[in-house]
């Protein structure tokens, strides 16, 4: 069976990283997947094509380009004429409702991979793709989101709720695994003294990640640590990394003067190897004011380390209502990273093993994939199960 993924991009974020760990497992004696990414190439390209899977990039990124660029898309469709087209957000699930115009025979799917964000932070493109996706949402067979939160908040939106599925993202339990041992290690490549504290995060640059309360969070952390004797370690750190994060960001820089931390952070930029990254930590922290399923969270937890989120998307659902805390909450945020750094060693590793163990039962990569591999094959039968829990 032929599966064509329509993907906005394939840059390093979330959603992309998502949809090439699931095209790892992906049953290849099944199904045949091609991808088409409609803004360009990136890395996540060159991974994919690694797994011996044809991806064609088209850039519509630019409105004189926008119309020479869209037939080419609609001919290369045409040309591998799948039986399921699958987009992958909302520009890629617009542009699956077009393709399906010259295989009218192709059952067609949707990917929805946020929750709840602010559609003002964002350009007229985006825009025109949601509403485009809230318009023509009885359309697809399926829409498939990575959420229960994101769900909610498109159901309340006006979408289609007779459509809708979850299937939340799954981890690579292989390649994200505790490794304490090499914490030290991989620290001097930043650095990074064996007794600091460590905190970090790991996104892409984005108004939605609310990096003034991850700081704030921070500078009261710090604060406390140097106040409180025998607290914390008053050598306390914070790690960032992700496109965008380096030291060339200027609001980022701003930031940092502001709450007068600037000794303590380090701007590490893209990190490829990401197993590389949370073993760092001695606690990882989430600040988004909006998510749909934080991938970040299910990785530093399988990595066994302990995670603080901010309440947005599934966060709840993944590390446990205690380990979050209202957007925006600097004061609660900062108490509650210090609870976890007083963790002593026992206090830790209990926590680290449970969190490691929910992981590989509850969010495992081959069992998700085994859940779209599930709804393929009823699309392709000409089920109709709408609305029913995966």
């Amino acid at each position: 069976m032929k599966i064509l993924y329509v993907v906005s991009d394939l840059a390093s974020g979330g959603a992309q990283i998502a949809l090439r760990r699931f095209l790892e497992v992906l049953d290849r004696e099944k199904f045949s997947p091609y991808v088409i990414s409609l803004s360009g190439g990136g890395e996540q390209a060159d991974y994919i094509r690694s797994l011996g899977i044809d991806v064609q990039a088209f850039d519509m990124r630019c409105f004189f380009s926008m119309a020479p660029s869209f037939l080419k898309f609609l001919r290369a469709v045409k040309e591998i004429n799948p039986d399921i087209i699958h987009g992958w957000m909302y520009h890629g699930n617009a542009a699956a409702i077009l393709a399906g115009s010259v295989c009218p025979k192709a059952g067609i799917l949707w990917s929805i991979r946020c929750s709840d964000f602010d559609l003002s932070k964002y350009g007229l493109m985006t825009k025109i793709a949601f509403f485009i996706n809230r318009k023509f949402s009885s359309s697809p067979a399926k829409i498939i989101y990575n959420s229960n939160a994101g769900k909610k908040y498109h159901e309340e939106n006006g979408f289609c709720q007779e459509k809708s599925i979850v299937i939340q993202n799954g981890v690579d339990t292989e390649y994200f695994i505790p490794a304490p041992e090499k914490k030290n290690e991989l620290r001097s490549k930043y650095g990074i003294a064996t007794g600091v504290r460590l905190i970090g995060m790991a996104s892409r640059y984005d108004p939605m990640k609310d990096f003034d309360t991850l700081f704030g969070a921070f500078a009261a952390v710090r604060a406390a640590s140097a106040s409180a004797v025998g607290a914390v370690n008053p050598d306390t750190a914070l790690i960032l990394c992700g496109k965008g994060i380096d030291d060339s960001n200027t609001a980022l820089s701003a930031m940092v003067q502001k709450y007068g931390v600037k000794d303590g952070v380090i701007f590490a930029g893209h990190i490829k190897e990401m197993n590389e990254f949370y073993p760092l930590l001695d606690v990882f922290v989430l600040s988004s004011k909006s998510e749909g399923f934080p991938n970040v969270l299910t990785e530093a937890s399988a990595c066994g380390v302990p995670a603080l989120s901010t309440r947005c998307g599934d966060a709840e659902e993944i590390i446990g209502s205690e380990k979050t805390v209202p957007a925006g909450d600097t004061a609660l945020m900062a108490e509650k990273i210090l609870k976890i750094l007083k963790f002593g060693r026992e206090e830790t590793a209990i926590e680290t093993a449970k969190a490691v163990c929910l992981m590989r039962e509850k969010f495992n990569t081959v069992s998700e994939a085994k859940k779209f591999e599930r709804v393929y094959g009823e699309i392709a039968n000409g089920e109709n199960k709408n609305g029913q829990a995966i």
